[in-house]
């Protein structure tokens, strides 16, 4: 039995806001490890909840997006890569925990999070889907790398 070590990575970035308005940041990332996967016995898919949490100086509403797969370049169809060879895992973020909303960059795949006061935080949950049934995949560690962004 072959067991696979699986994680992703979550990078953020933060866009400068216009004077005055309230500037956001994402305070706490999660740290993407999903555990094992044994291609000879996983079947079925393996779904993660994840929680991230934004912070903004000022009430406001503000939008998370999550850039394209950095193997894959897409996001609609997201792979991680094994650290020794060429082997991928598929897997999708999805916004909602029936794993039907891809999160991405465009509306309707942003997260909102609403913030009620200066200095307030609000969570956003994400969902990682690793899909069964890839039995080709070889023993070790696999990683992907996502941007999130968050505008106020």
């Amino acid at each position: 039995m072959k067991k696979l070590g699986c994680t992703f990575a979550l990078f953020a970035i933060f866009l400068a806001p216009p004077a005055l308005a309230a500037s956001c940041s994402i305070s706490s990332l999660p740290d993407g490890d999903l555990g094992l996967y044994d291609p000879q016995s996983t079947v079925a898919d393996i779904v993660r909840q994840f929680s991230l949490f934004v912070t903004c100086s000022a009430a406001t509403q503000a939008k998370v997006t999550a850039g394209p797969s950095f193997f894959t370049g897409s996001e609609a169809s997201r792979s991680m890569r094994n650290d020794s060879n060429a082997d991928v895992l598929n897997y999708q973020l999805f916004l909602d925990s029936n794993c039907t909303r891809i999160f991405g960059t465009a509306d309707p795949n942003a997260a909102t999070a609403s913030i009620a006061n200066a200095g307030g935080q609000a969570r956003v949950n994400f969902w990682t889907k690793i899909y069964g049934n890839q039995t080709s995949a070889s023993p070790g560690t696999y990683r992907d790398y996502i941007t999130l962004t968050v505008t106020p």
